[in-house]
Order: structure tokens, then C-alpha cells, then sequence
């Protein structure tokens, strides 16, 4: 859906994060390879689950079953879910599956997820767990997110009011 990439495209910029849109799987997965043959892979992917021609769960099968494309993140983001689609999600790879509508601040909390448990999985190529809107829910009812992700971040910034903007802000998140 347009608007949808549309919307994902500008909350993912407004966090600073590099993002590219593909209109279906096919063209998905030949942006997957460029960004590889380019030395540039996309590390997450975000999936609808309706599409036309190849399904989201289709399209994580070739994702995970290319080996140049396997370390890639898969998010799937049904309009709705069946009984049964976490688990199968799981089987094919899939690393967090949240129903839409999905929040700005679920999207920005399941891909800090979705990148820490890419982190902890190097290995392996299928996620040990799902991230779901229930486990997100979870996570945020811990103390703070850095008992979670246990990052340390150095801000590398020579202006002294945009460091302790960038200090401020990421003291915030925990």
C-alpha cells in the first residue's frame, strides 16, 4: 500500500534511519541483492503480509532461504492475524510480527527489538523468539530500556548544545 510506505518512510527518516521502498515482493527482493551486491544490505526488512503475487510469508522464505539475504531482519506487519500465523511467522524467520495498525512508538520499539535480538542470534539464522505487540508490552514495563538492550553509546558531537541535546534525549530512552 502506498500510503502505508509512505508513512513508514518518513517515521523511519524522522529517526534518522536510511530507508528504501519496494511495491512488491519481487521488487523487494531485488532491492535486497543490489543493496548487497553494493556492500550496502539492508540489515531490516518490513513486510506486509497481502500482497500480490508473493505473500509476506513467501517472501521471507526467500529471504531466509538466499544465503546473501539470510542475516536480513524480517518485521511482518498483517492487517489482521489468524490463530496460528505467530508460529508459522517463526518458522519462516520472521523476527517480530505486529498487527496494523501499529504506533509510531511500537514501530520505534520493535526495531530497537528487533536489532538487539539480531545481536544476541548472530549465529542463527531464525530468531529464538517472536517479537510481538504483547512481548513490546512487556519490555516496556521493565525498569528501562537499558536493562534491556544494555548499550553503551558514545555521542561524538563538537558542539557542546547538541551533545547535551543528544545526552538529554538518549538519557531519556534509558
Amino acid at each position: 500500500n502506498t500510503t502505508n510506505r509512505k508513512i513508514f518512510l518518513h517515521q523511519t527518516a524522522s529517526w534518522g534511519l536510511i530507508a528504501a521502498e519496494a511495491d512488491s515482493g519481487k521488487q523487494a527482493l531485488e532491492k535486497l541483492r543490489v543493496g548487497v551486491a553494493d556492500d550496502e544490505p539492508f540489515e531490516i526488512a518490513i513486510l506486509d503480509l497481502m500482497m500480490p503475487e508473493m505473500d509476506g510469508f513467501e517472501l521471507a522464505r526467500a529471504i531466509k532461504t538466499d544465503p546473501s539475504l539470510a542475516e536480513t531482519s524480517l518485521v511482518l506487519l498483517p492487517s489482521y492475524g489468524k490463530r496460528g500465523d505467530g508460529q508459522t511467522a517463526l518458522g519462516f524467520g520472521i523476527a517480530a510480527y505486529l498487527q496494523k495498525p501499529v504506533r509510531q512508538s511500537q514501530l520505534y520499539n520493535c526495531l530497537l527489538a528487533v536489532i538487539a535480538e539480531a545481536a544476541d542470534n548472530r549465529d542463527s539464522r531464525q530468531s529464538a523468539r517472536l517479537i510481538t505487540q504483547h512481548s513490546l508490552r512487556r519490555l516496556n514495563s521493565l525498569k528501562t530500556e537499558a536493562e534491556v538492550y544494555k548499550f553503551r553509546i558514545l555521542v561524538a558531537e563538537d558542539n557542546s548544545v547538541n551533545r547535551k541535546v543528544a545526552f538529554s534525549q538518549l538519557k531519556s530512552l534509558g
